[in-house]
């Protein structure tokens, strides 16, 4: 095409067709890791995940992209000689669980303190029994719920039973 005075070349269309297909864009993870995975034509072209050269087969390609706490940008790249660069990114979130320690035995006081430090929300619940007040000593913590081990997300509520009876 010849441009004449006043008139532009119109820019050629990409000729790299890219395409992930796992993850989705959006995704919440709580693994360290995620397989980034797609297709690109035409099937010699070179593919990079976060700027390192990934092998294709066939025009198919996976990796594994290791993630960081939080907000994740990976950004996919690919290009083949005379042809014009195809981008596209994906958005991950990884959210970092957090394991319930056992505090049973515990002062209610040091267990609600250990379990804030964690980030978590606590609510003390008192499970004595109505003779309580005749029986010496003070409160323990008897339990937790969820119980000791479980993994959740930052900022839930654990309920710690607290008695004098455990």
């Amino acid at each position: 095409m010849l441009a004449g005075c006043g008139t532009a070349a119109s820019r050629p269309k990409p000729q790299i067709h890219l395409k992930v297909s796992a993850p989705a864009d959006g995704s919440v993870v709580t693994s360290g890791s995620v397989t980034v995975s797609g297709s690109v034509s035409p099937a010699g072209a070179r593919v990079l995940v976060l700027g390192r050269a990934i092998a294709t087969d066939r025009g198919e390609f996976t990796t594994q992209v290791q993630l960081q706490p939080g907000s994740n940008l990976v950004d996919v790249l690919a290009g083949a000689a005379h042809d014009n660069a195809a981008m596209t990114a994906v958005r991950v979130y990884r959210q970092i669980l957090v394991t319930i320690p056992n505090v049973s035995n515990d002062s209610p006081d040091g267990a609600a303190k250990a379990l804030v430090a964690l980030g978590l929300q606590v609510r003390l619940k008192d499970t004595n029994p109505f003779y309580a007040f005749l029986i010496p000593g003070g409160q323990g913590v008897c339990g937790t719920s969820p119980g000791p081990g479980h993994r959740v997300l930052p900022g839930t509520t654990v309920t710690v039973s607290v008695s004098k009876t455990c």
